[in-house]
């Protein structure tokens, strides 16, 4: 069983160190805690210690990339209901959600939309349980 949701981790998916330094310094400084991986692989593993309320996916990526972690991350029990925003320059909101993304970013990207994406999706991935229930609070 994978562990329950972190309300305020996100798993940051990008091969590109300079725009993944600059989503985690921005999710940062917005009191999120963010765990980066080079590619799908590495990602996968991580998921394996940790869920985090949601994960930002670039699909263009070595080794694994996002669209081959997205067939991987949707047969895990528990991982599917992490929401998952693909952030790229390839790709189409229809295209993305056709795989199970909840939504799609384009990049080049402006950060105050990147938040607006990570604080509303976020809190959706936080509402459920475990077992896929809605938290009470």
């Amino acid at each position: 069983m994978p562990p329950a949701p972190h309300q305020h981790c996100v798993l940051v998916i990008e091969d590109d160190h300079a725009t993944r330094d600059s989503v985690t310094q921005a999710l940062a400084g917005e009191d999120f805690r963010v765990l980066g991986s080079d590619d799908g692989a590495d990602a996968l593993a991580k998921l394996a210690t940790i869920q985090p309320c949601l994960i930002l996916l670039d699909l263009m990526m070595p080794r694994m990339d996002g669209w081959q972690f997205m067939e991987e991350l949707r047969v895990h029990p528990g991982f599917s209901r992490i929401p998952v925003v693909v952030v790229s320059a390839y790709g189409t909101r229809e295209g993305v959600r056709s795989v199970g993304a909840a939504d799609y970013l384009r990049k080049p990207f402006e950060f105050p939309v990147l938040l607006d994406f990570v604080g509303r999706y976020c809190r959706l991935g936080c509402e459920l349980e475990p077992g896929g229930s809605k938290k009470t609070h």
